[in-house]
């Protein structure tokens, strides 16, 4: 045999090995995630009308697949001390509808740096301007995403 398995008590080195092994793998996995909600406030959304900015922790954000095709990111840019993202709300609906848009500002590797949300009051058959700022240090290659949408 070219390995000889000692046992200690119900256990054997192998088995206690493994175990090791599994709560390094595990301690070193949790530690390198990054949170997905890191907030950080913002002066201001806005639209032409109703439009509001408020941070969103990722665990309340509402995705409506039928409303997300309704927005358009359009604008992702440098805005004072920070960064904006900008768009259009096109509402095709018989009635007004309030829409709730959220974009998170992340790096390159996705960690998000900040994420704001607006809502926006848009007419039947209407469409509205949107923009969001957050107060991003500038820095090279942010992204925004439109993480969610809903529609009310």
């Amino acid at each position: 045999m070219p390995w000889a398995v000692k046992a200690i008590g119900n256990e054997t080195d192998v088995n206690r090995t493994f175990r090791s092994a599994a709560v390094l793998l595990a301690a070193a996995l949790l530690g390198s995630c990054s949170s997905d909600t890191q907030n950080v406030a913002a002066p201001a959304a806005s639209g032409v009308g109703a439009a509001s900015a408020a941070a969103s922790p990722a665990s309340s954000i509402v995705n409506e697949p039928e409303s997300r095709k309704d927005v358009a990111l359009t604008s992702c840019a440098r805005s004072g001390d920070g960064w904006s993202a900008a768009g259009k709300v096109t509402n095709a609906q018989k009635d007004a509808a309030s829409y709730t848009i959220v974009i998170s500002f992340t790096d390159k590797h996705s960690t998000v740096l900040a994420r704001q949300s607006a809502k926006v009051e848009v007419a039947a058959g209407g469409s509205q301007d949107w923009k969001v700022q957050a107060g991003v240090k500038a820095q090279a290659d942010v992204v925004c995403v439109l993480r969610g949408v809903d529609r009310a």
